[in-house]
């Protein structure tokens, strides 16, 4: 099922979708949209009120933030050497 969910947030026009969930469904869903083995999730430890950033792209995705808990910035206040 989240493999199946995963590729459908993949093919879809949203430009933001945030998620709230547990530790072992957001490692899974991060390996899988990296598109690495499930047994790869234990690379991925969610921490407790963190936030992460994946940037999905037609050919391929990017954990661009994992486990942040600095202040929300949106992406034009980013710095380029950020």
């Amino acid at each position: 099922f989240l493999r199946d969910w995963s590729s459908d947030v993949c093919s879809s026009d949203l430009d933001h979708l945030l998620i709230v969930g547990h530790q072992g469904v957001l490692s899974l869903l991060v390996a899988q949209l990296l598109n690495m083995p499930d047994s790869a999730m234990w690379h991925f430890p969610i921490e407790h009120g963190a936030w992460s950033l994946v940037d999905l792209q037609p050919d391929f995705t990017t954990l661009r933030v994992l486990n942040s808990q600095a202040v929300w910035l949106a992406e034009e206040e980013l710095r380029a050497d950020h």
